[in-house]
Parts: structure tokens; sequence; C-alpha cells
């Protein structure tokens, strides 16, 4: 079971997801979603409330850009077979909530995972898991996210 790690960028508008998962469409494996933060790059000017939404997506990434997992542990010399990315402009089709978290913009929003209840993105090709701020300002973010294949 290989561990990897990434980050996504994006600048927040509440409707695109800033980061995100997908099955590729040749070579899939089971993944479960072990960790998930969230924060603004810039310090907001007023306290306000933000939520980030973990979301199912029906069809492959849409439109985004391409982001590299690193593996946690260097001794896992096999590359990731999901396609995680950033920055989107055009959402796959969205499918049911599966996890969230909200707090104050002024902090980072870690989702935390217990052992025995990952998130799971099924082995089907074009699957997706999108992180997906819903309330929050216009503000530039960034997110670490840690998944495991199996």
């Amino acid at each position: 079971m290989a561990k990897y790690f990434f980050r996504f960028t994006d600048t927040l508008d509440n409707t695109l997801a800033a980061g995100g998962i997908a099955q590729d469409a040749t070579t899939q494996r089971r993944v479960k979603l072990t960790g998930l933060s969230f924060h603004l790059t810039a310090l907001p000017l007023t306290d306000q409330q933000m939520e980030l939404a973990v979301t199912r997506g029906t069809t492959a990434l849409g439109t985004s850009t391409p982001v590299t997992p690193a593996a946690v542990d260097p001794g896992d010399t096999v590359a990731a077979t999901v396609d995680p990315a950033e920055n989107y402009t055009v959402n796959p089709t969205l499918g049911s909530q599966v996890g969230g978290k909200g707090g104050n913009v002024r902090q980072s929003i870690q989702l935390v995972i217990k052992t025995g209840y990952e998130i799971i993105l099924a082995a089907t090709a074009n699957l997706s898991l999108l992180f997906r701020p819903i309330v929050g300002p216009a503000n530039t973010c960034a997110g670490d996210c840690e998944f495991d294949e199996q």
C-alpha cells in the first residue's frame, strides 16, 4: 500500500474545485483519502466563515492543471496511478458530498479522517474526489492532500 502527498493551489470562487484526484482512464487502484488540509495564502481582512467540501465526481477531471504526487516513503518507487489536479476552470460532473469541514478563514481547515473511516475512491475509470470551497471569500488558497493506493 503506497502512500502519496500533493499540494494544490487555486483562487477561490465557491463553485469550482480547488483540487482533486481522479482515476486514470487505463489503470486504476482503490484509493483512500487519509488527510486533507486547506488554508488561504493571503491574510483576509476580516473574520469570515469558510467551508471545504469533499465531493465525488462521476466523470473525468474536467478542466484542470495536473499535479505530480510524491511518494511519502522513498522506498515506494511505483508512481501513483491516480491523476491529482488543481486550479479547475471546469468541474467534472458532481456527485454527492462525502466529507467536509468549516472554520474561520484565518485558520487552516483540517479534515480529520479516522482510521477505518477513510473516504474511498473506487478503482473505476474516470471517477474522482474533488476538494471544493463552498463558502468563503475570493482569495488564493492552498491545500495538502494525503492518500493511499491499494
